[in-house]
């Protein structure tokens, strides 16, 4: 039995192949239905009209199609066009040849119809319109977000599967992807400079030197900025070649270079760098050079800020020279309370870039930690703390009042944590205390100045004729006399009105741009100085994390990458990617080594408190 029914359907296959075989190549072969049977068409042969079935419409025509209910007069079966209405004869001895033809060419064809995107010519399953430069603009994103070489556009492996995925798919040289990519950087930073014209703070840079792996030096420099919608920003602005000998003048010549390039010279606040003696000969001199031009703020006073994570790796290095035998009896001794300086740590050299207000009172901690354990009975730790306490307060000094400021325009803290922190260090009225606060009044009234003296010229241009300016005058002289006289000793500035307000709960998770975005208009000024402050970065970290990038670029494969596309492939990945390889996340960055190991002695050591 079970042979006879499996010679009944190797016949039946073999009719069916033998009936395929004699259809036209451009028809459809369409599956019989065995539920369903109907009359014969007009024409067929005698006797077998009630063994036919009728046919299921499986062609992919009939997306573009509906058959109509009526015969015509001559009893043959026609089809509408779903787009423009046309009829034709679709009986099956007739096939589908004529159907496909017509839903290419229909004059109605809308191309946002979901079956035309998905259907080729030939109705196979296709990708929306192929665009050759669109295509080749993923080839360049490719190769700059994933550290590709350029010959990756010419290996067969993947010419292979690009004409897999589509015939005669247009292939572009090394070369060629070597000319988009400097195309793709000279548009890119005509972005960048229209970013940094709008933003209406100063900006704020860090930069350090880079030996790669053929021994050859880079410097890179970045601009660090809130924009003027308040969002904190860093773009990288170079990444070049920097031959020795690498001394200030040196430094001095070509960061002045760049700065003219981007024309940012009269935009500067700050510069960060770490604490190589070249540094400071480099930084005086392009001080120097901006006061001459009368370029920067308060003659420079906040310019040269020192990179705390190097700070905090020479502290590490002094302690740990104490303690060269006694590390396990330090480690078991300290171990108390980790959350003040590993949280500090986790501030200099973690995987965000924070505000500079989140600083001060992390560092504070450490320093009153280090204060009592350099008066503790352990001769071991107190020697090491000692050393440390030394070496602490010799850069504390340098960056304290900046950390102070920082953290005064926090809502949270405001000048009483400064008062109180430093009440802790000194002592009631301590020196330290008035100083930070003079720098801070100080600096508010060169601000109010400044911006005095934009509104005065501001007004001037906008006095029409000598009736209307008698008038102002005359205004003016009121405003004066009602200063005078009636509120001379009540009225406040924007600053003594801020510090007054009461603070906000410090435990609250603020967003401090935000509060300052919010606030601009009732403190302008203030605001002013919280946008220039709060942008400027305390450590070199961003250009710590360029030179990890860098050396994925110019690895062993690929040193001898000339400076020019060096710099285009650097520079794009961050405009457009971040060096984390995501777009828009130019904020974020890997923790780079240098700095983890030295935090890590130093959790071995004194800082397990």
């Amino acid at each position: 039995m079970s042979s006879e029914n499996n010679l009944e359907v190797n016949l039946e296959s073999s009719r069916k192949e033998k009936s395929m075989a004699t259809i036209n190549e451009d028809d459809d072969v369409v599956e019989l239905d065995a539920d369903e049977s109907q009359d014969t068409a007009i024409g067929t042969q005698a006797g077998a009209s009630k063994g036919k079935r009728k046919r299921r419409l499986t062609s992919p025509v009939w997306q573009f199609f509906e058959k109509l209910a009526e015969k015509s007069i001559d009893g043959k079966s026609r089809c509408k066009c779903k787009k423009c209405g046309s009829i034709f004869i679709c009986d099956s001895q007739y096939g589908t040849g004529n159907l496909k033809k017509h839903s290419e060419r229909c004059i109605r064809k809308d191309t946002r119809d979901v079956g035309q995107l998905l259907m080729n010519h030939d109705m196979s399953l296709r990708n929306a319109t192929f665009d050759p430069e669109h295509f080749r603009e993923l080839l360049i994103v490719v190769i700059i977000m994933h550290d590709l070489p350029l010959a990756f556009v010419e290996y067969t492996a993947i010419r292979s599967v690009f004409s897999y995925l589509r015939e005669r798919v247009p292939v572009i040289s090394r070369n060629t992807a070597r000319a988009d990519v400097l195309k793709v950087y000279k548009k890119e930073k005509s972005r960048v400079k229209s970013l940094l014209e709008e933003a209406s703070g100063r900006i704020c840079l860090t930069s350090d030197l880079w030996t790669s792996i053929a021994t050859d030096g880079y410097l890179s420099l970045t601009a660090h900025f809130i924009d003027k919608n308040w969002s904190w920003q860093k773009r990288i602005m170079n990444f070049s070649p920097m031959p020795p000998p690498h001394t200030g003048v040196a430094m001095s010549n070509k960061i002045t270079y760049l700065l003219a390039e981007w024309g940012i010279e009269g935009r500067l606040f700050s510069i960060t760098l770490d604490n190589a003696s070249a540094n400071d000969t480099f930084v005086g001199l392009l001080r120097s050079h901006l006061n001459l031009k009368d370029a920067i703020l308060a003659k420079g006073e906040f310019f040269h800020q020192r990179c705390c994570a190097h700070i905090i790796n020479l502290i590490v290095q002094d302690g740990l020279k104490e303690i060269d035998v006694a590390v396990d009896k330090v480690r078991e001794s300290v171990k108390q309370d980790v959350t003040g300086v590993s949280y500090l740590t986790y501030l200099f050299s973690g995987s965000k870039y924070p505000t500079a207000n989140l600083y001060f009172p992390s560092t504070f901690k450490a320093y009153v930690l280090l204060k009592e354990y350099s008066d503790g009975t352990d001769e071991d730790l107190r020697a090491m703390s000692l050393r440390m306490l030394m070496k602490f307060e010799k850069y504390w000094y340098e960056f304290s009042v900046i950390l102070s400021i920082a953290v005064i325009l926090d809502p949270r803290y405001k000048l009483e944590f400064v008062d109180w922190s430093y009440r802790k260090l000194y002592g009631s009225q301590s020196s330290e205390f008035q100083t930070v606060r003079d720098k801070l009044f100080s600096f508010y009234e060169y601000i109010a100045r400044q911006k005095v003296g934009r509104s005065s010229a501001s007004k001037e241009k906008v006095v029409p004729d000598h009736q209307e300016s008698e008038t102002v005058d005359m205004l003016e002289e009121f405003d004066d006399y009602a200063d005078n006289v009636y509120s001379a000793s009540s009225k406040k500035s924007e600053l003594e009105k801020y510090l007054d307000e009461t603070r906000s709960d410090r435990k609250t998770d603020l967003d401090i741009l935000e509060y300052w975005k919010i606030n601009s208009q009732r403190y302008p000024t203030v605001a002013r100085i919280a946008r220039d402050i709060l942008s400027i970065p305390v450590s070199t970290v961003a250009s710590e994390a360029a030179f990890s990038c860098g050396g994925r670029v110019l690895d062993q494969y690929r040193s001898s990458l000339k400076p020019d596309l060096v710099k285009a492939l650097m520079c794009s990945r961050d405009w457009l990617y971040g060096l984390a390889g995501n777009r828009f996340q130019g904020n974020a960055f890997t923790p780079t080594s240098f700095m983890r190991k030295d935090v890590v002695s130093l959790f071995l050591g004194l800082w397990y408190i």
